[in-house]
């Protein structure tokens, strides 16, 4: 066989140009003109090697355009091939991805029919339901849009989308969204309640330390007595906060010696039994993390939902649904969740009520309790490196100059 005949490079497979379907993708190659051809590799290979056969038909079917819809799959069945059908999404990508990782936490293998049943009060379904899973569903609700399309979709359902298949099997629940929120509050309920009462316990050891504390109350009234004397007037009482800037009123004899490195010396040497006054008050740490008006808050935010849950049981009553789900939302909005909060609203009100006395103990406003809390525990903490210091030899000489230095009446 001659070479090619000049004008347009014959190259790749030798197939005859009226037998190439006219939807075959093409693979732009940039050609070498034949007057360059010569030695090259393809100098003598006469157009390329010939394609024939069944490598021809499958090389043709797969870069047919959009081959990547129209692929064939066997049918596990018949044994036929047949072209995979496109899937149908309602949906955007976003949104329909996290659909996915929140619907995975059920297992229910794309049986979302057991979700719907769960929340239709489907008792042998309700193990499905969680805190967390409910949570998950509210954040990844359709919108009404979307939700029509889904429920009125008459196509093959396996061809919708995760995301799609929910929304077809719960677009039934009547105010899905209330009915979560309903479901949330009363998986969560008795969880957040727990969470109120030990952390109203937690301010209320915290408040009572604070004012039980006879040593913390001798430490202040010995720094009184120490910055009325080094302030040469006398004054009689000082804002918290001003614990805070011991560390900052340094020795003139000795930058290294601080005001509050004076007062651990003095309460050893002279008050040994208020040296480790900070020991009373470990309960304020813990208490320093909390905040009342969080507390107050969540309590009259479960109150609120209460409600709204027994709005829904009240139209869930109304349409006549299920005895299951009646008998279990009754249970929760009429017995349970009104006794817990009836046993919490006075601990709520104590707390409140000792904090505002902790507070003007120390001549502050009511609200100030968690600044409160954080002075002090900012106060002993400084304090408690200045006493890890004070086991120093380095830190004992210092003191020891700075006192032979300076003479202070305590």
């Amino acid at each position: 066989m001659g070479p090619p005949a000049r004008g347009k490079p014959t190259v790749g497979p030798v197939v005859q140009a009226a037998t190439i379907p006219n939807n075959t993708k093409q693979w732009h190659v940039l050609s070498l003109p034949d007057a360059e051809l010569g030695q090259t590799v393809f100098g003598s290979r006469s157009g390329g090697m010939e394609i024939q056969g069944k490598e021809e038909e499958d090389l043709l079917a797969l870069f047919k355009m959009g081959g990547a819809t129209k692929s064939r799959t066997k049918d596990p069945k018949s044994g036929l091939q047949q072209k995979a059908e496109a899937s149908v999404g309602f949906v955007d990508a976003k949104k329909a991805y996290l659909a996915g990782i929140v619907l995975a936490q059920f297992k229910v293998k794309q049986d979302y029919g057991r979700i719907a049943a769960a929340l239709s009060g489907d008792p042998d379904e309700q193990g499905l339901l969680t805190a967390s899973r409910v949570q998950g569903l509210l954040s990844v609700l359709p919108t009404k849009a979307e939700l029509d399309k889904c429920i009125g979709y008459k196509g093959k359902v396996k061809l919708l989308g995760e995301a799609e298949q929910f929304y077809r099997a719960v677009g039934r629940v009547t105010r899905l969204e209330a009915r979560l929120r309903l479901f949330e509050m009363k998986l969560s309920f008795e969880h957040s309640m727990d969470s109120v009462k030990q952390q109203a316990a937690t301010l209320q050891l915290g408040c009572d330390q604070l004012r039980g504390s006879s040593s913390l109350a001798q430490v202040l009234e010995l720094l009184l007595g120490m910055a009325n004397t080094i302030n040469r007037r006398k004054v009689n009482g000082f804002r918290l906060a001003s614990l805070l800037t011991l560390v900052d009123t340094k020795s003139t004899a000795n930058a290294k010696v601080t005001l509050l490195h004076f007062l651990a010396k003095v309460l050893w040497a002279k008050h040994r039994e208020l040296y480790d006054f900070d020991l009373d008050l470990q309960g304020v740490h813990a208490a320093a993390r909390l905040d009342l008006e969080v507390i107050r808050s969540e309590f009259a935010h479960q109150a609120g939902a209460l409600k709204a849950a027994r709005d829904e049981l009240s139209r869930c009553v109304e349409e006549g649904s299920s005895a299951p789900l009646v008998s279990t939302l009754d249970e929760f909005c009429n017995h349970t969740a009104p006794e817990l909060l009836l046993e919490l609203h006075p601990l709520v009100d104590l707390t409140a009520q000792t904090a505002a006395a902790t507070a003007a103990y120390f001549g502050e406003r009511p609200s100030a309790i968690s600044a409160i809390f954080e002075v002090v525990t900012k106060f002993v903490n400084m304090y408690k490196q200045i006493k890890h210091e004070a086991l120093s030899p380095k830190s004992q000489r210092q003191l020891r100059q700075a006192n032979d230095m300076v003479s202070v009446d305590v």
